[in-house]
């Protein structure tokens, strides 16, 4: 991947150590915006995405995974958890 302004936005839940991918391919407007719009309800991230991800559901997008676990630092490892679970 190449290196781009595309941020995509994630929730965490620290209690069971997860973590899901809510939105990617964003402009920094559009990624505050969706922030600001699940904040309500969840912990949100905003990270820098390295280029834009092919995958059009963020579900099945291993880019988003990848850049995650590149800007995440916790110990053990925060799992993936689909939204839909």
């Amino acid at each position: 991947m190449t290196r781009s302004t595309l941020k995509l936005v994630t929730q965490y839940d620290a209690q069971e150590n997860r973590y899901s991918i809510l939105r990617h391919n964003l402009t920094e407007f559009g990624a505050i915006e969706a922030a600001e719009d699940c904040r309500r309800r969840f912990s949100i991230f905003i990270i820098d995405q390295r280029g834009k991800h092919v995958a059009d559901d963020v579900d099945d997008c291993e880019d988003c995974r990848k850049e995650i676990k590149a800007a995440h630092h916790e110990q053990p490892e925060p799992q993936f958890k689909r939204r839909h679970e």
